[in-house]
């Protein structure tokens, strides 16, 4: 069994989710291919004021980006994205990237935000991919990182592994 991991991120919360994530699937000795995206032109901090961010996430505009070289969305099993919220949207990259593959990852995903607030981010992402035309299972709202949402990000990767129909 494959598994993509995709994620992006900004202020290091997601990608600890997803190396934990990561970290845990491997455990089972499951293949899991780690695609990290990165703007080519990333954000300045302070983010919550970055017109340049506020402006891609409230017009919803596509933005280049690198991390998915070798990325073959037919050689999956299933896939699972991961996303911070800004300004209660997805990020850009990962805007981009779902875009970019629409119609190309038959692959079942799974999906999860991280943010400062539990207000069901994840939801409107399964909204989003599921108009695009993506196949979601699941979707995970984290809060704070793992040291608030250990219980759900456990949750999360045994989904994943009950999708998979492994032994935990």
């Amino acid at each position: 069994m494959r598994i993509a991991l995709i994620y992006y991120s900004r202020t290091g919360t997601t990608k600890e989710v997803s190396k934990y994530v990561e970290a845990r699937l491997k455990e089972h000795k499951l293949n899991v291919d780690t695609y990290e995206l990165r703007l080519v032109r990333e954000y300045s901090r302070p983010l919550h004021l970055n017109l340049r961010l506020i402006t891609d996430v409230l017009l919803s505009r596509s933005v280049s980006y690198v991390g998915d070289e070798g990325f073959n969305p037919e050689a999956y099993d299933l896939v699972v994205i991961g996303t911070p919220i800004w300004v209660g949207s997805i990020t850009p990259p990962i805007r981009s990237f779902i875009r970019r593959y629409r119609g190309m990852i038959k692959a079942p995903i799974i999906c999860f935000t991280t943010s400062l607030m539990s207000r069901g981010y994840s939801r409107k992402f399964k909204n989003e991919l599921e108009g695009l035309g993506y196949k979601v299972i699941m979707n995970y709202s984290l809060v704070d990182g793992i040291s608030k949402s250990k219980e759900t990000i456990e949750s999360l990767v045994k989904g994943i592994l009950k999708t998979l129909n492994i032994q935990q």
